[in-house]
């Protein structure tokens, strides 16, 4: 282990080798502004100001704040002389060196204008470069995967047009960064690999050396150490060879992740000091700060917990001050741990309490998860059970979508393959019969040269051999063609049952799920002692009422999956539409007087349907539970039937709850949602769902008009008796 005058040794040697080369290129360039300054005829003008920009540009990874403010002089003075392209170079200059100081936040408008400058002067390389910084800021952000490569995509369109290698090379490179930080290792590796073929191909080390640690990093994600440190080695080499200190400082932390892993803790605590000097000496902040993080959970799993809490503090300063705060959740995590550790249960409830709420606002499930399973862990321990159930109920729904979103990455990856092995076999019987057909051809030319030299009749012969061949040719196309017909409609068929059984379980998996594990949760306090019969019989209020929505939604779902499966027959007959209306008005009457809501129905006796009794039975109880549900204390509901054209019956169910909004309306009835009531009703949306398929099979449509705050009305129409 390093002591403190080692450590601050390392630093001193590392700042002066990295800073040498650096100081060549920028004494040049200081070299030349002083020298246009002492000229007896200088001149502020394009040159000078263009001189003034490349040294910014050199100062952006040693004096940060240098940069910046040469950008701003670089700006002032192109504005004196009118000079539009160099208030452009100013800004990019600027944008530099904010973003090497991890002061992202400020750069957001200064994209936005940058990018409208590049486009109104024609400067695309500049706006591709825009494009591709403003893409990185916002994928350090925790921006959506698809705003993110669309950015990207943007500028590597550009480099393209212009035939930039390097920019190029630097924009698939981002692409496929992007697809590794959101988990789609699949697109990242294929991007990675191009992009390794053509820095090979155009002898670009900088960028090889960045792809293979790329890699690297890829395969280490996925536990795949072996090929990982095979990739750290090759990119360690050309790092060292062209002097990227902050390359070499992200390999040494990995190294020492990687030690970690292996139980080498010598070694890992060796590596994560090594790279916290480099980057201290480079002063990478972000780099910092994840040396921090490292450091942080080194110590943690070394049950040394005050040396943790020490460094993840720092971490989370640096991050905080720089606005890094992708990963700061995962800081006030391992502090709670400590602290629950150390039987410190307020600072551990404070900490989790705020990375939690850090990433739900980041929008990180994982985060979220984590989070949310030591709140309920901390209370568990401090015997809070009833805010421990409650952290305990959202920590499984959360667990319970990424095991959902697991499922079907795993299920998307086996029908990918499947689709690839089917093209992939229909290619080789095409590969085949054209064989056969260059044979056949072939033989064709060899007999018509043996015909011509012995007599005409071989020629003939040789003909009518031919036609028969492409007889077969012709039948043998055909019998191809019926089977891959055959074998797209078989592979239609499965994707349509797949997707029937992934609704299912979605819908248990969300829905029936969460209020059982609440019952189980809540059996084991009481197995356990740890509450009185009196606490258990009050909490049970609770699960009642979770498992009285489990009946509801479990009926839906069983009358959903007989439609689905085939299982139900549309019967229709003729029905008096009044008694249907008040049928199921009794059926929720005292539902509606909990909530003090008044229910007016509008239905003439001699309105006469002609449909199937217990599929409109359903769709009335669903449609008139909903608008009970997001009513408001003392509202009203209305049910209308009106004749349309001596034709049909237009059904309406009107409430003046909360509404819905137009992004809620476009998918209502496709796409089943988990929503909850003015009371905390819970819905699944199945039930909308299924209103739709039985209105369709009783002949009728289904709409629906709504407003936020202001209500919504449901439309339906049957046949005319």
């Amino acid at each position: 282990m390093y002591s403190l005058k080692t450590f601050l040794l390392l630093c001193f040697l590392l700042a002066n080798y990295f800073s040498f080369a650096q100081r060549q290129q920028i004494d040049s360039l200081q070299r030349i502004v002083q020298q246009l300054q002492q000229n007896k005829n200088f001149e502020q003008d394009t040159f000078y100001i263009k001189q003034l920009q490349s040294l910014a540009i050199h100062y952006v990874y040693v004096y940060p704040d240098s940069t910046i403010l040469l950008g701003k002089k670089v700006q002032v003075l192109s504005k004196e002389i009118e000079y539009q392209r160099g208030n452009l170079y100013g800004l990019m200059a600027i944008l530099a060196g904010n973003q090497a100081k991890g002061l992202n936040y400020l750069n957001q408008a200064f994209f936005v204008e940058a990018i409208q400058l590049s486009q109104k002067l024609g400067e695309k390389s500049i706006e591709a470069r825009a494009y591709n910084q403003m893409a990185s800021m916002l994928r350090d952000a925790g921006v959506g995967k698809d705003s993110v490569v669309a950015l990207y995509q943007k500028s590597l369109q550009i480099r393209q047009e212009l035939k930039e290698i390097r920019g190029t090379i630097s924009s698939m490179h981002n692409i496929g960064l992007a697809h590794a930080s959101f988990g789609d290792y699949e697109a990242a590796l294929e991007q990675y690999l191009e992009v390794l073929r053509l820095s090979e191909k155009n002898d670009l080390q900088d960028h090889k050396g960045h792809v293979l640690l790329s890699i690297a990093e890829l395969y280490t994600k996925q536990n795949k150490y072996i090929e990982a440190a095979k990739y750290y080695t090759q990119a360690k080499e050309i790092f060292e060879q062209i002097g990227n200190k902050r390359g070499q400082g992200i390999i040494l932390q990995e190294l020492g992740d990687m030690a970690q892993r292996k139980g080498d803790k010598v070694a890992a605590l060796q590596y994560y000091q090594q790279s916290l000097a480099l980057r201290m000496a480079i002063k990478d902040h972000k780099g910092i700060s994840y040396s921090y993080s490292s450091l942080g959970k080194y110590y943690q799993q070394q049950d040394s917990f005050s040396k943790a809490v020490e460094y993840y503090t720092k971490a989370i300063h640096t991050k905080e001050t720089i606005h890094e705060i992708t990963e700061l959740p995962q800081d006030y995590n391992g502090i709670g741990q400590c602290f629950l550790v150390l039987h410190d249960y307020k600072n551990a409830l404070q900490f989790t309490h705020k990375g939690l709420y850090v990433a739900k606002k980041n929008g990180t499930k994982l985060q979220i998860r984590d989070c949310l399973q030591l709140v309920s862990q901390i209370y568990k321990t401090t015997k809070y059970y009833d805010s421990s159930l409650y952290y305990f109920e959202q920590f499984k729904l959360y667990a319970d979508s990424l095991n959902n979103q697991d499922i079907e990455r795993k299920t998307a990856q086996l029908q990918a393959q499947y689709e690839f092995e089917k093209k992939e076999e229909l290619l080789k019987r095409e590969h085949e019969v054209e064989k056969r057909m260059y044979f056949w051809l072939n033989l064709l030319i060899v007999c018509v040269l043996i015909g011509a030299l012995i007599f005409s009749i071989y020629i003939y012969k040789s003909r009518i051999q031919l036609q028969k061949s492409y007889n077969n040719l012709a039948k043998a196309n055909d019998t191809i063609q019926i089977q891959a017909t055959a074998l797209a409609q078989q592979t239609q068929e499965l994707v349509t049952a797949n997707q029937t059984k992934d609704k299912i379980f979605a819908i248990i998996g969300h829905d029936l799920k969460s209020p059982i594990a609440s019952l189980l949760g809540l059996l084991n306090l009481l197995a356990s002692h740890d509450v009185s019969q009196e606490e258990f019989i009050e909490m049970a209020h609770h699960i009642e009422k979770n498992l009285s929505q489990v009946n509801f939604t479990l009926n839906n779902l069983l009358e959903w999956a007989k439609s689905q499966l085939k299982g139900i027959q549309t019967v229709p007959q003729t029905l008096q539409l009044q008694d249907l209306v008040v049928e199921n008005m009794n059926l929720l009457a005292e539902i509606a007087r909990n909530k003090d809501i008044t229910i007016t129905p509008n239905v003439a006796a001699n309105s006469f349907v002609w449909a199937d009794r217990e599929q409109i039975n359903l769709i009335l109880r669903n449609l008139l539970s909903n608008a009970i549900k997001f009513s408001e204390k003392g509202g009203t509901i209305s049910i209308n039937a009106e004749e349309k054209e001596q034709k049909y019956y237009e059904i309406t169910i009107r409430d003046d709850g909360v509404g819905m909004s137009a992004e809620r309306l476009a998918r209502l009835f496709d796409v089943p949602t988990t929503t909850y009531g003015t009371k905390g009703e819970k819905g699944t949306g199945l039930g909308l769902t299924l209103c739709k398929d039985f209105v369709q099979k009783n002949g009728g449509e289904i709409w629906v008009t709504s407003e936020p705050h202001k209500g919504s009305t449901f439309y339906f129409t049957l046949p005319k008796a």
